[in-house]
């Protein structure tokens, strides 16, 4: 899916299913089954030998996440063919990629002691900081939410580096030189 998709929070539609994002504020109640179908993949082929894998050994964690974003029930799912089930997993792994991919440097942060809790907040404060209210967050999805909150750091990132550049400017100018280079900065 394409940044638009996500900024816009469009939704795929598959035999008459809206296979959506998940929602930052569902996080809590997607990731609770999600989490395991995200362990269970680790590779991004979905294959139809993978899913069929993936649904004989976490067929409830599978129709668990799927409910949340096709705003259906485990019961009416299971109503469904098996192909179009198959291609509603496929769709949700698309669609939500940014929860399904697999991240190296995820499981590297997850490896380390840092409290969760205190992440979270630090990277809504991050999103605060660049102008985001809590609810426009909560509201987001979570594609939404990784691609802002990379494009929050980067601009951080950018900041400090301009900052870094005055610093040493200021350090080996002479006062004149300085001076004008704090005109040149004036609009």
């Amino acid at each position: 899916m394409n940044d638009f998709f996500i900024a816009s929070n469009r939704v795929l539609k598959v035999d008459g299913f809206k296979v959506r994002q998940v929602l930052v504020k569902e996080l809590d109640l997607f990731s609770e089954h999600a989490s395991q179908v995200k362990s269970a993949l680790k590779t991004e082929n979905y294959s139809d030998e993978v899913l069929i894998k993936l649904f004989d050994s976490h067929a409830v964690a599978v129709l668990k996440s799927l409910s949340i974003v096709c705003c259906s029930t485990p019961e009416n799912l299971l109503e469904l063919k098996n192909e179009q089930i198959f291609m509603l997993v496929k769709a949700m792994l698309v669609v939500n990629h940014a929860y399904f991919k697999v991240d190296k440097r995820h499981r590297r942060e997850e490896a380390s002691n840092v409290d969760a809790e205190s992440k979270w907040f630090d990277t809504f404060q991050t999103l605060i900081s660049a102008g985001h209210s809590h609810e426009s967050i909560m509201n987001m999805t979570y594609g939404a939410f990784t691609a802002y909150l990379k494009a929050a750091q980067k601009q951080y990132n950018m900041k400090l580096r301009a900052i870094s550049n005055i610093i040493r400017c200021a350090q080996h100018a002479d006062s004149k030189g300085f001076e004008r280079f704090i005109d040149q900065l004036k609009i």
